[in-house]
């Protein structure tokens, strides 16, 4: 698994895990997306999630992300996360960059995004939003701003992300949409060959499709549908310790 920073010598083991990328059809031949994820808890409690996402294979493309959520005596919200993105098919002829790195840092309402692509000089911008935004940081290794829209029960709720088009001047800048989420209840799934009780929840964003989200007792993502598109945890470890509610 690559890393943006290594794991450091006070961090303590959380859990760690594998997302494989494929269709809800399984009959279809799988996608060659591979996601390595591990949470570490912090001196302070708080956690750093690291996700190596992977599609060099399907389509040139890899991300590393790094997150930093707060202790769960502040509700493990999201403090800050880090992006790397490499696009092993950009050139001079199509403008893409090959390295972007982005850096986002939340306050109470807005978010301070550093990003810097290739050799050009870095760039600084602020987006400003309502107090409390949700953070979607892109990757499956946290998709607990799910569980925190549906605990309100409201809809059009603004949920920030990193934008991840290839255009250079707006790559991983900001984009915030309206969201809501609803629990659909419990079901029993089938993960790691072994069934396994899974907490339901769909999510719907303006101008996008429903997505379903099935989460464990702990808020690891066990499976994701978005239309035909299908992520599945394939290996999972976590330290013993109490179920949260």
């Amino acid at each position: 698994m690559r890393q943006i920073h290594p794991i450091g010598f006070q961090e303590k083991f959380v859990a760690s895990g594998i997302y494989k990328y494929g269709y809800t059809d399984d009959a279809q031949k799988p996608l060659k997306i591979i996601e390595h994820w591990s949470i570490h808890q912090l001196p302070d409690e708080s956690h750093l999630i690291r996700s190596d996402w992977d599609a060099r294979d399907e389509f040139g493309e890899s991300r590393l992300v790094e997150i930093l959520r707060n202790s769960e005596a502040n509700d493990r919200r999201v403090e800050r996360f880090d992006i790397y993105r490499y696009l092993q098919f950009a050139s001079t002829f199509n403008n893409y960059p090959k390295v972007t790195k982005a850096s986002y840092i939340f306050f109470e309402d807005y978010v301070q995004i550093g990003r810097k692509t290739d050799d050009d000089r870095p760039q600084q911008t602020e987006i400003h939003f309502t107090k409390n935004v949700y953070v979607n940081p892109g990757v499956h290794a946290d998709q607990r701003f799910v569980l925190e829209l549906a605990e309100q029960r409201t809809v059009n709720v603004a949920v920030f992300h990193p934008n991840f088009v290839l255009d250079s001047s707006e790559a991983l800048d900001g984009v915030i949409k309206d969201c809501s989420a609803s629990s659909l209840g419990l079901e029993i799934l089938t993960i790691l060959e072994r069934p396994l009780t899974a907490r339901h929840y769909q999510l719907k964003c303006a101008e996008e499709i429903r997505t379903d989200y099935w989460f464990d007792e702990y808020g690891t993502l066990l499976r994701y549908d978005k239309g035909v598109m299908r992520a599945l945890l394939v290996q999972y470890a976590r330290r013993p310790e109490p179920p949260t509610s």
